[in-house]
């Protein structure tokens, strides 16, 4: 798993990618430690709100900042693990600061010079793994107007890159996250497939891919093999498989809006058979909670290790105990009610049997009420469960804002039972807790239509 470090390498482990509040230092070291315990051996940096990364990407980096990279690179290098600088030097909006490039003249202008000198800063600290981004740009949103000129053009970034890095003495290693990012190579468009093979430019970097889709159920072997082969690229696995991001951004984080939010503690189930053996490594894009990310990345890891023996279901129970403990039985009723990803692993229902029995026990099926109210009765105290039993670690504030929603719900469901009629306030009043849960669908079931 570890693998070969070479300029053909990546690595498995994480990569900070996501969208929203970027992860402290201390959970950074924290998360280097914890993927040398469970056997990866990479962690990325590329953390897309995090403005010195892509919104302010040529503005050098203070000593404060460059004191925190030398401090992940030492951590790292204790651990036997890659720590990889990644920069984004194009962005959707604000062209004015976009490093383009359309011929070698361009590599003499200021914008190459400003990334040469970041990444130089960097490297200085100790860093000699780096990527460049450029993900989430114009070519994403529209791949049929990417272009082989663009792939040649981003190419010549990443290969001067490595060029003048190469001239510090050091041996960097510089990997690409292309515009054209998922997608099977049979359904890319002319353009989108010409754009990758541009990249051929740049030689043997690896270039990242997500798969079939951005959030992909499944990316099997033979999808990768056929994009390896009509584009000539060497692909390393971007995993969106627990990614979290996406909610709060679709529902109104961008303009401002608090926005809707989710756990998802994984587990990873959508690689198929030999995508490790034939990838250039595979990252798994974290949940914007470290703490939640280790469950995914230790059931990653027990995948790569097993390969077809892999049990995905014994692995994330086996990871909620390394990662809490003798909290891990307090965790797991929360777990319970936001298993499952609903983008990258949509046929793992999360628990599909509240609407069942919600449905049952609306009908008058007493056995069903019972097991119901049950149900719900045990989970009132999940708040203060979790409160007392991981005071003072960084998984409680993660956990509390979904374990609050999880007993506002049941306090809603169980007065819909009795026919209180406080239930229909308290349904609003969790409603109005923005963090979704499997419980949800059950909630908005029993207020349409009342228990007989």
């Amino acid at each position: 798993m570890t693998g070969v470090r070479s300029q053909q390498h990546v690595g498995f482990g994480v990569v900070e990618g996501f969208y929203g509040p970027p992860w402290s230092l201390a959970a950074r070291l924290d998360m280097i430690r914890f993927l040398s315990t469970i056997g990866l051996d990479t962690y990325a940096y590329a953390p897309k709100s995090d403005p010195s990364h892509r919104d302010q990407w040529w503005r050098p980096l203070t000593v404060h900042e460059l004191e925190q990279f030398e401090a992940l690179a030492c951590a790292a290098r204790a651990a036997s693990v890659r720590f990889a600088y990644g920069i984004a030097p194009q962005r959707l909006f604000g062209a004015k600061k976009n490093l383009l490039v359309t011929s070698e003249r361009d590599l003499d202008g200021d914008a190459f010079t400003a990334l040469v000198r970041r990444c130089e800063s960097v490297a200085a600290r100790g860093v000699d793994d780096f990527f460049v981004s450029f993900d989430d740009t114009w070519a994403t949103l529209a791949p049929r107007l990417a272009s082989a000129a663009q792939g040649r053009a981003h190419a010549l970034i990443a290969a001067r890159l490595a060029d003048r890095l190469r001239g510090l003495g050091r041996a960097p290693r510089v990997a690409v996250v292309p515009a054209v990012y998922f997608g099977r190579a049979e359904e890319l468009a002319a353009g989108a497939l010409a754009y990758l093979r541009g990249l051929t430019a740049s030689g043997e970097m690896p270039v990242a891919w997500t798969g079939p889709r951005i959030f992909s159920p499944y990316i099997s072997a033979g999808d990768l093999r056929a994009l390896c082969a009509r584009s000539g690229l060497s692909i390393w696995i971007w995993n969106n498989a627990i990614t979290n991001d996406w909610l709060p951004l679709t529902t109104g984080e961008l303009v401002g809006l608090r926005g809707r939010q989710r756990l998802s503690f994984g587990p990873v189930r959508n690689l198929g058979p030999d995508v490790a053996a034939g990838a250039s490594g595979v990252l798994l894009n974290a949940a914007r909670e470290a703490e939640v990310t280790k469950v995914g990345l230790f059931s990653m890891a027990e995948q790569l290790r097993f390969g077809r023996a892999y049990d995905p279901d014994a692995a994330v129970q086996q990871g909620l105990d390394l990662v809490f403990g003798e909290a891990a039985r307090h965790v797991r009723p929360l777990f319970d009610v936001v298993r499952g990803h609903p983008l990258s692993s949509p046929t793992v229902a999360e628990a599909p049997f509240f609407e069942a029995m919600v449905a049952r026990a609306r009908w008058g099926d007493r056995g069903a009420r019972s097991d119901l109210d049950a149900y719900l009765e045990s989970l009132l105290d999940l708040e203060v469960n979790l409160a007392r039993s991981l005071a003072g670690r960084p998984a409680e504030d993660e956990l509390r804002p979904t374990a609050k929603k999880i007993v506002a719900a049941a306090r809603a469901l169980r007065a819909s039972m009795k026919g209180s009629p406080r239930a229909s306030q308290l349904a609003v009043e969790a409603s109005r807790i923005p963090w979704s849960t499997g419980l949800d669908g059950a909630l908005a079931l029993a207020q349409k239509r009342r228990f007989l």
